[in-house]
Formats: structure tokens, sequence, C-alpha cells
């Protein structure tokens, strides 16, 4: 896995990955899987090579709302925190809320937040970006033993967001 992280990071150049329907396009990191969303979502979910029992994965969904960023976020981390039960987890802790903004100007935050879920310790990293109209969200998930290589490619791949015009 650290091997994926490092080319991820120091990835110069990449391989767009354009979703047309949503207007944006964003860099995976090298490597990854590119697959349908598990949630019948429109947009692409990618994962970390085939082999681990739990794999390190982002996902990408939109909420269609005219809020500002920072009432959008209030209102998701209440939702967050109160429906952890549905999801299937067992707990759900927010580690940290920030400012993000992205390598093509796009602002947005980045929340990290640990669940356990079926008894397995994750770490979550969510970024949400101020799209016109509309929040992007793309969520970053990964074992705890993880945590600190992932969020750097997590971070990485945030960064490359871009709308396309």
């Amino acid at each position: 896995m650290l091997l994926f992280a490092i080319s991820a990071i120091a990835q110069s150049t990449c391989t767009r990955h354009v979703e047309s329907a949503g207007r944006f396009s964003y860099c995976p990191p090298a490597g990854w899987a590119v697959k349908d969303s598990a949630s019948g979502g429109p947009y692409k979910s990618f994962f970390t090579p085939d082999g681990a029992a739990v794999r390190a994965n982002m996902n990408v969904k939109e909420s269609a709302t005219t809020l500002a960023l920072n009432d959008f976020m209030a209102s998701e981390l209440m939702i967050l925190l109160a429906d952890n039960e549905t999801a299937g987890g067992d707990t759900r802790k927010i580690i940290g809320w920030t400012q993000f903004t992205t390598d093509s100007n796009i602002k947005g935050s980045r929340v990290v937040y640990e669940t356990t879920y079926k008894g397995v310790l994750l770490r979550m990293v969510q970024y949400v970006l101020d799209f016109p109209g509309k929040k992007l969200v793309i969520t970053g998930t990964a074992l705890m033993s993880n945590k600190d290589t992932i969020a750097k490619v997590f971070d990485a791949v945030a960064k490359t967001v871009k709308l396309i015009p």
C-alpha cells in the first residue's frame, strides 16, 4: 500500500478521470481501479488494487443545494453523527474539520472522522467542494492502521478536482 501512496503523491502528471455528467474531473491514484459506484450513484469510485481484505477507496456524490458551505457542513456533520447506526457503523467520532482548496481554487471543507464498522476501525476523510448550485462530496475510507499514509493520497486526489466548463 505504501508504494501506491508514494506513486500517487509523486505523480507530476496524471490520467484525468472525467465525470461529464457532473462537469468535473480528478486524478485517481496510479494503479487504483476505477469502478462503478457500489451505492448505485452516477459517479465512479476507485479502490486500491485487489488483494487486501479491506481496500482503501474513494467515492463521489453530489448534493443539490444552495446553502452556504459552512451551513451545509454543519448540517452534514449533524447527519453524519446521528446516522451512524443506520449506516451500519458501531461508533463515529469527528477528529477535525478544516477549510480546503483544490489546485484549481475550488473552495471547500475537509472533515476527518473515525468509525468502527462491523468491528473494523476505519479512518474516513471527506471533502465537500463548493460547486455552482451543488456540493461535491468526496469520501476516502481506509483502515485506521494506514491513516497517515492514506490521508496524503486522499488529499492529493482531492486537490486535483477541476470543474469542466
